[in-house]
């Protein structure tokens, strides 16, 4: 729990001593704008894992099931280049192919998902930098 806090926090510190966010105003709603997109960042990552721990758990609990996603994922590899990688995917248990299909998808989700945060972390970023340099050019013009 504390890296989570820390991964949400770190980047919410850094407006409030950068040269180039203004004034405290400003810093003080970039680096509240930074920790509350980490925040759903990190919430909806571990909504993802969550889903993708149920359905491994569902996955376990219901053997037919299993068997006919197994069934269907064989076929998939069936038509992939063979290699001995393949090969060892081929012959494993209906348990792993499942488990290894949902930690892929989980994976992909969590993967988009984090490339979603940093993304509006750099747009976060550029607007109060932006709005700093458009206020400091107001300043200057003023104080002449």
């Amino acid at each position: 729990m504390s890296n989570y806090l820390g991964y949400s926090v770190a980047p919410a510190i850094y407006p409030l001593v950068a040269e180039n966010k203004g004034d405290i105003t400003n810093r003080v709603n970039c680096a509240g704008a930074q920790f509350t997109n980490n925040l759903k960042g990190g919430l909806t990552v571990a909504a993802a894992y969550g889903a993708g721990a149920g359905a491994g758990y569902l996955a376990l609990k219901n053997p037919g099931v299993t068997s006919k996603i197994a069934q269907g994922i064989t076929k998939v590899l069936k038509k992939l280049p063979d290699c001995k990688f393949v090969q060892t995917l081929v012959k494993a248990s209906p348990k792993v192919k499942v488990l290894g299909a949902i930690a892929g998808v989980t994976t992909m989700v969590v993967s988009y998902i984090a490339g979603k945060t940093i993304f509006k972390a750099g747009q976060i970023d550029q607007k109060y930098t932006d709005k700093a340099t458009w206020e400091n050019k107001v300043k200057n013009v003023f104080d002449v």
